[in-house]
């Protein structure tokens, strides 16, 4: 039967499902010819998502020095931190083992040992996989010629989030296959489009929410394959194109006209209960070829998943409490476990497996309370053991944390080598310095760049920049102050390149805000139920649908939502 229980960090009640409990006893391991049940948690969902984002930094990067040669990089830690951190040849190269580090395990928490391990072992600067001229970047694979983006796979990619498979796009958030593209957020298969919203197989458009097969349309909403519309009206090709070089002619100025009627056409838009695609028996929002997952978003070719978020690239199944976990299966509480396997209670475990309480451990099996590791197996707290006494260490481990009520639990959150308002965990679950301190998270004070010089001020059009070097050679050696934040910033030479080409005024907002701005686009990771609110529109039925839903629209928003079929049968 269901439990009901109460959170020991925010107090609110939550409910574990009977498909969690099977889900804990499937994974719980077995050392020793015993089985060490993995217990229900005492968090809720959302507190237990917060104790893993705190563990990830992904936009706050520093230039500090290699602990190793000497070498100035770009980190995603601060100076001042307990442990060295390597640039990314040093770390990935032979010069050190991990090993070294290694520490007996005591009786007593594990969780303190832990975090004496983990201070000292040495950190890379970034985690940048397989990927080539991206230094100013954090947590990509496979990838080239990118700039200051993060969680993603492409190329030539700039100030972006969370991106599949893109190449050439600017200000990108949650999107796909996208090419050329900027300002689009949770687009799929897109070219040549600026400001769109939940569109797929779009080109050559602007100012689009929730299209699909569209292509030369601007500032409409809810079409369906179609050509030349202005307006959500259709016209002439040439005059569509008059209307649209009229309005789009690189002027600041005229842009941020069009941006604010843009966010009213987005209020004003139907808006279809989820943004779920070819998903089947799946409960949550944006989840591509899905099937049966609950409590899941934004994941891709995800399989029998509970709480699983940001998982686009590699199918995720049988996986529970995992972000970041592509191509994680039978994973639990891990947070960025690419191609992991049995892998549970860690952070940044990458193509391992049969991992327990680990962080930074790549190509790895049977590890425990390890941090740093390649290519090893049989390690309890960075010590090598055999299989045999590795089995009997970890069960005399497990005894002692169910003991010290430790075993089941995440990482504690002052634990993270990162303070609450730095990690990825402010983006989501946002908090003031005294609500963080309270649940245990650190604070950083004062981590933002300063500058006492003059300020730049853009020219309002774009066309200024084309046509004379002087202006662009000014713009490129100066700093912008954002409109927003305050914050200083730069332009930098190829992001003045797309601007030009793609006839794009300046932005006058730091890239941060610029992110922050698209982020509260997106709904909320949570669920209400609600009433469809179509009145007949789609004549499947007369009158009020009766269908009620769960989705990421709270009852309260001014939106007009509809079910699934009506939103189908209305905009088909």
């Amino acid at each position: 039967m269901p439990l009901e229980k109460s959170c020991r960090q925010c107090k609110n009640r939550f409910v574990i499902e009977d498909d969690e409990l099977k889900f804990f006893s499937k994974i719980s391991p077995r050392f020793s010819n015993k089985t060490f049940e993995i217990p229900p948690p005492t968090l809720c969902p959302v507190c237990r998502e917060i104790h893993r984002l705190i563990r990830r930094n992904e936009r706050h990067l520093y230039s500090r020095k290699c602990d190793l040669c000497s070498k100035r990089v770009v980190s995603m830690y601060s100076t001042g931190k307990p442990f060295p951190v390597f640039c990314q040849e040093c770390w990935w190269g032979g010069k050190w083992n991990a090993k070294d580090y290694g520490a007996k395990y005591e009786s007593g928490s594990f969780f303190e040992q832990f975090k004496k391990l983990y201070n000292k072992v040495p950190k890379v600067c970034a985690s940048i996989i397989k990927s080539t001229n991206c230094d100013f970047n954090t947590f990509l694979v496979d990838s080239k010629n990118c700039y200051m983006t993060t969680s993603s796979r492409g190329e030539n990619c700039l100030y972006c989030r969370k991106v599949v498979d893109c190449r050439d796009v600017v200000d990108l958030l949650n999107s796909n296959e996208c090419e050329n593209c900027y300002e689009t957020i949770n687009c799929h298969n897109c070219y040549d489009c600026n400001f769109a919203n939940f569109c797929e197989n779009c080109s050559n458009s602007m100012f689009l929410f929730a299209c699909k097969g569209c292509h030369n349309c601007f500032m409409s909403s809810n079409l369906n394959n179609k050509n030349f519309y202005f307006y959500n009206q259709p016209l002439p090709k040439e005059e569509y194109l008059k209307k649209v070089s009229e309005l789009w002619n690189g002027s600041y100025k005229s842009l941020e006209k069009l941006k604010a009627e843009y966010l009213e056409l987005i209020k004003g838009a139907t808006h279809k209960e989820n943004t779920n695609r070819r998903s089947e028996n799946c409960l949550g929002n944006d989840l591509t070829n899905c099937k049966n997952c609950r409590d899941c978003f934004e994941i891709k070719d995800g399989e029998n998943c509970i709480y699983v978020y940001d998982s686009k690239g590699i199918t995720p199944r049988d996986s529970m409490d995992c972000d970041m976990g592509a191509g994680a299966e039978l994973c639990y509480q891990l947070l960025s476990g690419y191609v992991a396997y049995r892998c549970m209670f860690g952070a940044i475990n990458y193509t391992s497996k049969d991992l327990l309480y680990c962080c930074d451990c790549y190509d790895s099996d049977f590890l425990f309370g390890c941090a740093g590791m390649k290519n090893r197996k049989y390690f309890v707290l960075n010590s090598e053991y055999s299989k045999e006494d590795y089995e009997e260490l970890v069960s005399r481990i497990i005894a002692d944390m169910i003991e010290n009520k430790e075993w089941g639990e995440y990482f504690p959150l002052g634990d993270s080598t990162f303070a609450y308002n730095e990690a990825l965990v402010s983006i989501y679950f946002p908090k003031t310095k005294q609500e963080a301190q309270k649940i245990g998270a650190n604070w950083l004070n004062d981590h933002k760049a300063k500058y006492k010089g003059p300020f730049y001020e853009p020219c309002d059009s774009i066309s200024d920049y084309k046509k004379f070097s002087l202006k662009r050679d000014e713009l490129l050696r100066s700093v912008i102050r954002c409109q927003t934040s305050g914050r200083p910033f730069r332009i930098i030479p190829r992001e003045l390149s797309y601007y030009m080409a793609n006839n794009i005024p300046i932005p006058r907002e730091h890239p941060e805000a610029r992110f922050k701005r698209r982020f509260s686009l997106l709904n909320p990771r949570q669920l209400w139920e609600r009433d469809c609110m179509c009145e007949g529109e789609c004549l499947r039925h007369s009158g009020e649908c009766k269908t009620r839903f769960k989705t990421t629209y709270a009852p309260e928003r001014p939106e007009k939502v509809f079910c699934d079929n009506c939103y189908i049968y209305t905009f088909r």
